[in-house]
Formats: structure tokens, sequence, C-alpha cells
């Protein structure tokens, strides 16, 4: 079994943090524990740097694969898909709205 340290993550592409090492100041990575919106726009008291730190995927990764939460870029633009789906990403935007209000409302029948 591999542990961390036997995957090569890559660092935070905005403040460069190490996986494991907390975002530099002023991040556009780093988002708030209190919102989840990003915190250099929201600087609330009681987030917690540790919580928010790099883990070498972007914030909600690992959230939406979780929740099986996938879409794909093709000629209509980005579209819910199954996570078997040639060139299927972690729907990021489905996350960010069940992050913030607690409901799985993005997409309607």
């Amino acid at each position: 079994m591999n542990s961390q340290a036997d995957i090569n993550l890559p660092d935070c592409h905005d403040c460069g943090a190490a996986p494991g090492e907390i975002h530099g100041v002023n991040c556009d990575v780093e988002q708030c524990t209190v919102c989840g919106d990003q915190f250099m726009l929201c600087d609330h008291p009681g987030h917690d740097k540790f919580a928010a730190r790099w883990t070498g995927e972007w914030p909600g990764s690992a959230e939406a694969r979780e929740r099986g939460w996938f879409v794909v870029f093709d000629s209509d633009g980005w579209r819910p898909c199954t996570p078997e789906t040639p060139g299927a990403q972690p729907d990021l935007s489905r996350w960010a709205v069940f992050n913030q209000t607690g409901r799985d409302q993005l997409y309607r029948d």
C-alpha cells in the first residue's frame, strides 16, 4: 500500500504550499472553513488554517468524487456525467453549491 509520501502530489499553484502545509497569506486557493468561500475574500473569525491546509488537490475534488459528482466538457459545454466517462472531472461547482447551501440543487430536471 502506498503512503502519501510515496505519491507525488502537486504543490498549491498559488502559494506553493506542499501537501499537508497551510496556505500562504492571500492564497486564492485556501477555502474558509466557516463559509466555504475563498478565505482571502471573507476573512471570517474562527477560520481554521490547519483544517484548510493544501491536500495536493483542488478543494472539493475529494468530496465530489465521494458523492459521484462528475462533469465533462463537450460541444454543449459542461454537463454531468458518470465517473467512467472519458474526460470526467469532479464537479466542483456542484460541490460548492452543496457546501454553501447544504442541498444538492445545482441540477434540476
